[in-house]
């Protein structure tokens, strides 16, 4: 085309316009092209720095939920830790009648070759009601279903059910391991928090009397617990807008008895993953316990139909942290403040771009990401050869109308 437009100037001056016209239409062709390639080619090393340079979670390690600080690299290490004074992984051991022996008797495995098949059922068990395993969990956080108890029932741990499906792809190092009374189980080497077959426990819905601390479980048969969240700043629920930075946040906790007899009830809530992202600024009559994060309010009979609400506020945080999600509990950092009383409170958090496009990229397949990758390539080779050739159009058409004036 443009080798066509040059001859037929040659003969023509009057086409000395459509060179012109040509000429300004290539600088700008050139001048887009050059943008998408430089963004393009950002993009790319962006890809290629999160795969070979991983950011490292600033939480990897979470007190709150994992049973071994840091996690373990072998079976002596976790018995030492078991032998500890004061030992969270002892107490869920206690809490899930897994034994000394058991523990010595585990073998190293990967998760993957642990669960049996897609359909298998597997409880995930942490002292946090807050709490997934990762992107390997697409269990809703707090979803519920047990409560394992240890010291005289001083110490909870909570277990959900998992979705095994995509348990089975997880290359997780693990020991595993067999107990009499629980059954099948293994011990992540990455938080050592225990993963059973069963639910040899205590569940939620088993008389609410027998515990003072059921507002951690599923509203039962006997009473009802609710949990609400007002945004004052924008006096609307904080659940259906995204909540910004200053904002003033309302936490309304409501328990009515719906059995026939009185019950007695001791409420807690835990609140680190709200704090995560905001701060108290009023608690009400509760005991803020900063040790486990948790919101106590003293013990309340509650007669049939009888209904008593409980409320405190938080102020998100005026400058949002970008810390990563997780390594070992996916529902850290997650952009979302979830709290569990009765039933799952996910508040959504106006986060900064670093952290949506962290989420968007870890909920990617490493193999798409790869592949993603590659076509990021591709296309920035291709504007690459498509500038370089309309620069070379460019500059046959410079040269041939210069020699045309001369």
């Amino acid at each position: 085309m443009t080798k066509k437009i040059v001859n037929e100037s040659l003969k023509s001056p009057g086409l000395i316009g459509d060179i012109a016209s040509y000429h300004k239409e290539l600088i700008a062709k050139t001048a887009k092209r050059g943008v998408l390639v430089i963004l393009s080619a950002l993009f790319l090393c962006l890809q290629y720095l999160i795969l070979f340079f991983p950011t490292q979670s600033a939480n990897s390690a979470d007190l709150s939920s994992d049973s071994v600080y840091g996690g373990f690299s072998s079976k002596q290490d976790l018995l030492l830790e078991y032998e500890a004074k004061k030992s969270p992984f002892r107490d869920s051991t206690e809490a899930l009648s897994v034994t000394r022996d058991d523990l010595v008797k585990t073998t190293e495995q990967t998760l993957k070759d642990w669960v049996p098949t897609k359909s298998s059922l597997v409880v995930a068990w942490s002292s946090s009601p807050v709490y997934t395993m990762g992107q390997e969990d697409s269990s809703q956080p707090n979803n519920q279903h047990f409560v394992a108890l240890s010291d005289g029932g001083n110490n909870h741990f909570f277990g959900h059910i998992v979705d095994a499906k995509y348990l089975v792809k997880s290359k997780a190092q693990i020991l595993s391991g067999y107990s009499s009374k629980t059954g099948k189980f293994a011990v992540l080497k990455s938080s050592g928090n225990f993963l059973t077959t069963n639910y040899n426990a205590d569940t939620c819905y088993n008389n609410p009397n027998a515990y003072l601390s059921y507002t951690h479980c599923p509203s039962s048969n006997s009473f009802e617990a609710k949990i609400l969240v007002t945004n004052l700043s924008y006096k609307t629920e904080g659940q259906y807008i995204k909540n910004r930075p200053g904002d003033k946040l309302q936490y309304d906790l409501a328990l009515q008895n719906k059995g026939q007899s009185d019950i007695t009830l001791k409420p807690e809530l835990y609140i680190g993953d709200i704090l995560e992202y905001s701060e108290l600024s009023t608690v009400d009559a509760a005991r803020f316990d900063k040790k486990t994060n948790t919101l106590q309010w003293p013990e309340v009979r509650l007669a049939s139909g009888e209904k008593q609400v409980y409320s405190f506020g938080v102020q998100i945080l005026g400058t949002i942290p970008i810390n990563p999600r997780g390594s070992t509990n996916g529902s850290s950092y997650d952009c979302y403040m979830t709290s569990f009383f009765g039933e799952v409170s996910s508040i959504k958090v106006s986060c900064p771009t670093p952290k949506i496009i962290e989420r968007m990229l870890g909920a990617a397949p490493e193999n798409s990401l790869t592949a993603l990758s590659w076509l990021v390539f591709a296309v920035n080779l291709l504007l690459w050869l498509k500038v370089y050739i309309l620069s070379k159009e460019y500059d046959l058409i410079v040269k041939k109308a210069r020699n045309k004036n001369v």
